[in-house]
């Protein structure tokens, strides 16, 4: 007798590999997904705008990046003694306009020539509700606490959010025509808006998503939401705010998403990874014995038989730090 309903992943036609890059933009789920794909050594890129909920900011973000625009002064706010950009997270505010401004153009510059160089780009999309300025139309990717009165709600549309993305893979395939752009939805429940707004505005982003993808070559859609609201379908899933996955539940989607991306070869290096991170993670209760001397002489032996030079020298670099 089955209790649950699981979903089954089909192949995607391609696999991802520790020599290739990765870069995530979107909610704050591809942030789980992001932790984890570091912890196993992967060369990853994770939201250079910071956490990005609505599919046009996330579009906003690429074109920053592509174009590698520079920001100035005019292109902050000020509110109660910090410099926000709506075009950002508020992980960039400061209270020193040229400390947001350095962080900005610095993570820029940065993801222009890691996207250039990405072979895999994730897209999570959060919601489909949006905040414009007022004043100007545009639309903000953060609203920083500022007062509601600075801000017009409302909720795009599925074809609004399919045009917006189409148009911005164009400039994507030229910019990189060797990149897979995967879209999932993000099974953080965005309850702010309501339970029935909530439902609205995942079914909308659903419905763009899929509309691009059987109109995009090299576009794919990884079932994260899903997964989280039929196969896992339980309270016990869920964080203690009843909105965001446990570490369980993110646990559970990050094996769908190894055994969907992952062969054989590269999960098997995640298992070795794995071992020599609960290793390093060991807390002995005699660091100068000779006993911790051999475990550590084992855990370097371990390092040095892994078959990815690149790897091998973040873990050095972790263990002179650690020194």
């Amino acid at each position: 007798m089955k209790f649950r309903t699981e979903i089954c992943i089909d192949s995607f036609g391609f696999n991802i590999t520790h020599e290739e890059k990765i870069m995530l933009i979107g909610s704050c789920f591809s942030e789980n997904i992001s932790r984890r794909l570091s912890s196993a050594m992967f060369d990853i890129c994770t939201n250079p705008s910071g956490i990005i909920y609505n599919p046009f900011s996330i579009t906003e973000s690429l074109y920053l990046l592509m174009n590698r625009t520079v920001f100035s002064k005019d292109d902050l706010s000020e509110h109660n003694g910090l410099y926000h950009s709506f075009r950002h997270h508020s992980s960039f505010s400061s209270p020193d306009s040229r400390e947001i401004l350095s962080k900005i153009n610095s993570c820029i510059t940065e993801g222009h020539e890691y996207l250039k160089q990405c072979r895999h780009l994730f897209l999570t999309i959060g919601t489909s509700w949006i905040y414009r300025l007022a004043n100007n139309g545009s639309i903000a990717a953060n609203c920083h606490k500022f007062p509601a009165d600075y801000f017009r709600h409302e909720l795009l549309s599925a074809a609004s959010i399919a045009d917006n993305l189409s148009e911005c893979l164009l400039s994507l395939k030229n910019f990189n025509p060797d990149l897979n752009i995967i879209f999932t939805v993000s099974p953080v429940r965005h309850w702010k808006e309501g339970a029935v707004n909530n439902q609205r505005s995942k079914s909308v982003l659903i419905e763009a998503v899929h509309a691009v993808i059987e109109k995009n070559a090299r576009c794919f859609y990884f079932p994260a939401y899903e997964i989280m609201m039929d196969d896992l379908r339980d309270y016990r899933f869920y964080a203690d705010d009843m909105l965001h996955p446990s570490d369980a539940a993110v646990d559970y989607i990050y094996e769908k998403f190894c055994i969907a991306f992952f062969n054989e070869s590269t999960r098997k290096l995640n298992h070795e990874i794995d071992t020599i991170n609960k290793m390093l993670n060991h807390k002995p209760f005699f660091p100068d014995s000779k006993d911790h001397d051999l475990f550590k002489k084992k855990i370097s032996e371990k390092i040095r038989k892994l078959p990815n030079a690149g790897i091998i020298s973040k873990y050095v670099k972790i263990l002179n730090e650690e020194i």
